[in-house]
């Protein structure tokens, strides 16, 4: 939803976006075909190819959102005391433990989306710890030591046996950053009776004057639990005292009344902020019909959302979904 922006302005910032993401797709293209390639029998490295061969709607670069190349988003190296922010960009991406579109569990292979994304803060939904399905593994631990990311924080929503009798099986979200997570916190969210726990990570992170509060969840598939957890979720965000980033997988399209609950309480789309042409479709990768993934913003940070939108690769049922937000020493 876009508040504050006439359908003029709106047009103008869809044109002006329209000549930055001709420049940015071919800059992207080339960023896959070094960070996002597979590997050929010999070594050899092949070029990604987006699902489908690069033409459907998902694919298209008017639906690449990234920062213009000639913009630097990260001035100092990642983690360093000094750094001075002043483009902050965030990434929600439903993993689905590392199952790809092709059916293929690599866990590198998110990895690598994660580095072409180059996100200063990311929720990952569908994580995994110690499940047989993905070789028991400490994804969380594994996806920030391969994408680069100093600091981690994973709240499990569901606990379980699946390791094939090597302990206690979790499952839930986990927060990567190149900043300190501060305050952290897991918070359960309402799920009817035999229905798969839900829950939201809190962090608090300290950024060039402010204290941005993230949050980050992966709601239910009961439209009941979903109007209950973000009933929640907007109490949670309200009773925070600066900017609040709220970002997941909501299994809800942008018109369902669970969304619309969360704009009513005053969180603003970040896509629709940014006056994005095209769809903005999440789900599912290959050909993306619904746009269930987002990034919301507190108002205060709505007028800084300089681009968002989904990122066309296959290392997932879901595409991730990238925002730029102008980051400037205090707001």
């Amino acid at each position: 939803m876009s508040r504050g922006i006439g359908p003029q302005r709106r047009e103008t910032r869809r044109t002006s976006a329209a000549v930055v993401l001709l420049l940015l797709w071919l800059g992207i293209l080339a960023a896959m075909g070094n960070g996002l390639g597979s590997t050929a029998p010999g070594g050899a490295t092949q070029p990604y190819i987006p699902p489908g061969g690069g033409t459907s709607d998902a694919r298209r670069a008017d639906e690449i959102l990234l920062s213009s190349p000639g913009q630097a988003a990260h001035p100092h190296p990642a983690g360093s005391p000094d750094r001075a922010v002043s483009r902050l960009r965030l990434a929600t991406y439903n993993i689905r433990w590392g199952l790809g579109a092709d059916g293929v569990h690599d866990l590198e292979r998110t990895a690598r989306v994660l580095r072409a994304i180059d996100a200063d803060i990311v929720l990952l939904n569908e994580v995994d710890i110690n499940w047989r399905r993905s070789g028991n593994a400490d994804q969380p631990a594994y996806l920030a030591a391969a994408a680069g990311y100093p600091h981690v924080y994973f709240g499990p929503a569901l606990r379980t046996w699946a390791s094939g009798r090597l302990g206690l099986s979790l499952y839930g979200n986990a927060l990567l950053s190149r900043f300190p997570l501060e305050n952290t916190r897991t918070v359960p969210l309402p799920a009817g009776p035999g229905r798969e726990p839900r829950a939201a990570v809190l962090a608090e992170v300290e950024l060039a004057g402010a204290t941005l509060t993230v949050l980050g969840t992966h709601l239910g598939l009961n439209r009941g639990d979903r109007l209950a957890q973000t009933a929640r979720l907007a109490a949670l965000a309200g009773s925070q005292a600066g900017p609040v980033v709220l970002m997941g997988d909501f299994n809800a399209e942008p018109e369902a009344p669970e969304v619309r609950q969360l704009l009513d309480a005053g969180l603003v789309d970040a896509f629709a902020q940014a006056g994005a042409a095209g769809s903005g479709f999440t789900f599912p990768t290959g050909d993306p019909r619904v746009r269930i993934d987002y990034v919301l913003v507190s108002p205060d940070l709505a007028p800084r959302v300089v681009a968002a939108g989904p990122l066309a690769v296959d290392a997932s049922d879901h595409l991730p979904v990238v925002v730029d937000l102008d980051w400037p020493a205090r707001l």
